[in-house]
Order: C-alpha cells, then structure tokens, then sequence
C-alpha cells in the first residue's frame, strides 16, 4: 500500500511539472532562481512586489526563448536595472523586453534571440534606452514588410506583361509550332511568378500580424 501511495504521489508531482520539465531541471531552475534573488537583494532589489514581476518575467522569457540562458546571465542585470524604477516603469521595461524576445524569435531563432538578449540587458539599462532598441526592431520589421511588397509589385508587373505577350500571340497569325512553344514558355513563366508573388504576399502578411501583435503586446500590460 505504501508503495502504491508513493506513486500516485510521484503522479501528481509530474504532472504539476510543465511538459518539458524533468524533476532535474525543476531543481536547476529553483537553484538558478535563488541564485539571482540572493544577488537582487543584496543590491537593494528584494522589494516583494518588484522580485514577483521579475519571476513573472523570467518565466515569460523562458517560454519565449526555450532556455534557461536568460535567466542565468541577464536577470541579475535585469534586476539590478529595475532596482530603482517606480512600478509602471518597471512593467513597461519587462514588456519591452519580453516584446523584443518574441519578435527576434521570430526574425532569428530562439539561439541567436537568446544571446541578443542577454547584450540588450545589459546595454539598455533604463526604459528610455531599452524603447529605443525596440523602436530599431520595430524599424526592421517595417523595412522587411516594405521589401515585401515592392517584389510583389514588380512580380505584378512582370505577370502583365506575360498576359499582353500570350494574349499577342493568341492573336498572332505567326506559325501554329512556333506560337505553341512560345506560350508554353509564357504559361512555365505566368506559373513561377504567380506562385513567388504567392509566397511574397504571404511573408508580408505575416510581418504584418507580427509587428501587429509586437505593438499590441506593449499596450496590454
């Protein structure tokens, strides 16, 4: 019976545990944490209110980024940064930085966003400073939406001169071998740029939702 106790027990415990975490890193994640609690409180950062948004954070990054990273190198800076920061600025910078981790996963990886964020923490070590990165994602989110849509116009234009070619030569008098490999031709040629105008208005899309939702992301909270 005891056996059977312990578990159901060890059941539970599991399934308290988010999916990806073993009872291990459980424990590695309890240790990191203290760690930099520890180091924030002996910086004059133990404000309870303060050090529960920084947990909060630090598990938003976590689920961002897939890493422990962060929270290892960048939240004692973190920390440290938002130290002195009256309550509304503090919520603003941990936005910003969250915002700035989900758009760079999105643009580089999860790897690449993961050391780009630790240096952000570092550098940016107040709210002004830190909108001004975000305003340079913002920035190269726009550029990429606008590269975008200037292929998709020359695409466009390159799809109707096709259409006036095959609609010449459907009137043509010109030899019926000749205008047959020709449309063939023109037709492979109508079929590749739709089909990469396609794709194009498909990434520009999607760099629109997600300079949506970035934006979005920094009103809500």
């Amino acid at each position: 019976m005891a056996s059977v106790g312990l578990k159901k027990e060890q059941e539970e415990i599991q399934r308290e545990m988010t999916p990806a975490e073993t009872f291990e890193a459980g424990i590695l994640k309890n240790v990191i944490r203290e760690t930099w609690h520890g180091d924030s409180r002996s910086k004059g950062a133990g404000d309870k209110q303060l050090m529960w948004q920084l947990d909060l954070h630090a598990n938003n990054m976590r689920s961002i980024l897939n890493s422990l990273d962060y929270e290892i190198s960048a939240m004692p800076m973190v920390a440290s940064n938002t130290a002195k920061m009256n309550k509304d600025e503090v919520r603003a910078y941990l936005t910003h930085l969250e915002t700035m981790a989900s758009g760079y996963a999105n643009l580089l990886g999860k790897d690449l966003t993961n050391v780009l964020m630790i240096g952000i923490s570092r550098k940016a070590n107040s709210l002004q400073s830190l909108t001004y990165y975000t305003s340079l994602l913002f920035d190269r989110i726009e550029k990429r939406q606008s590269a975008c849509a200037k292929r998709v116009a020359r695409e466009n234009s390159g799809i109707e001169r096709v259409s006036r070619e095959i609609a010449l030569h459907n009137s043509s008098l010109i030899s019926k071998l000749f205008r047959k490999r020709r449309m063939a031709t023109l037709s492979k040629s109508m079929t590749v740029r739709n089909r990469r105008a396609g794709r194009l208005l498909g990434k520009e899309a999607r760099y629109a939702a997600l300079l949506s939702r970035l934006k979005a992301q920094l009103t809500e909270r």
